[in-house]
């Protein structure tokens, strides 16, 4: 009887995301966006169903916000992107770690863990062309090239009372690298004149096919993720690997990263 019951719990559990699934499909499909699924597929029971759904997917998600945020570049409004930022530095432990992260390494090659990045360029970088973003996308975390000259945006966690799930993390990278591959011809000119003061003298490409991500946390946000208590990461590991796989081979290849909160010391974090 009781392997009877275990039966009928576990087809019940089933039909119950069966059901879950297609409510997530009805109102919130993924031919909506990335930038549109950042801010929706946030159930973190769900997320492994959330990296099944996208993986076959993403291509397509990825080529709608390119479509909605080539309606509301910086440079069509004679806006620049690297610019120094005016705002004060907010209280909130994100922010003071990030501002902390591009003081301390902004114009300092990484070294050892060189896989991730070459140099920080800068911290909040505005992608909104207007006061109030009509995106959703507002400033990247941290913007850093590659010892290649390529952009390398860089989302940063902490652990704090209601984290941000790593799937949520690598779409606003990936939602701001679609933001950089439209504008890339206004955008490449920028770009150029920072690299060069930072002695990285190479040839950009003319269109951003690739854009790397990295996903930058504390050494507590991964093992908030990594608990093995954590059913809902354990139960999507296989489904995120293969959406890792997948921004890669459209052109995204990610990164993770684990950033000591005293020493600022960088590692690369094997999160897959």
């Amino acid at each position: 009887m009781k392997r009877l019951l275990n039966r009928m719990d576990c087809r019940l559990a089933r039909i119950e995301r069966d059901v879950a699934v297609a409510a997530i499909l009805s109102v919130v499909p993924p031919e909506s966006g990335i930038h549109v699924l950042k801010d929706v597929w946030n159930a973190t029971d769900y997320l492994k169903e959330y990296c099944e759904l996208l993986t076959p997917k993403l291509q397509l998600a990825c080529d709608r916000t390119r479509i909605v945020v080539k309606r509301h570049l910086r440079s069509g409004r004679g806006k620049r992107y690297l610019i120094e930022s005016k705002q004060k530095t907010g209280t909130h432990p994100e922010a003071v770690l990030e501002k902390r992260v591009c003081d301390t390494w902004r114009r300092v090659a990484l070294g050892g863990a060189a896989s991730l990045w070459h140099k920080i360029v800068r911290n909040q970088v505005p992608v909104k062309a207007h006061q109030r973003s009509k995106t959703g996308l507002k400033n990247i975390d941290l913007l850093a090239t590659s010892e290649n000259g390529i952009p390398v945006i860089i989302e940063l966690k902490v652990c704090h009372a209601k984290c941000d799930t790593p799937l949520k993390a690598l779409l606003e990278a990936a939602s701001y690298a679609c933001v950089l591959q439209e504008d890339w011809t206004a955008f490449r000119g920028e770009w150029s004149r920072v690299l060069a003061e930072l002695g990285v003298n190479v040839e950009l490409p003319q269109s951003l096919s690739v854009c790397n991500l990295v996903i930058a946390a504390t050494p507590a946000y991964w093992a908030f993720w990594e608990n093995e208590e954590r059913k809902s990461m354990t139960r999507a590991r296989r489904a995120f690997t293969g959406l890792l796989r997948e921004f890669c081979a459209i052109g995204f290849p990610v990164r993770f990263a684990s950033i000591d909160e005293d020493s600022l010391e960088v590692s690369e974090y094997p999160f897959y």
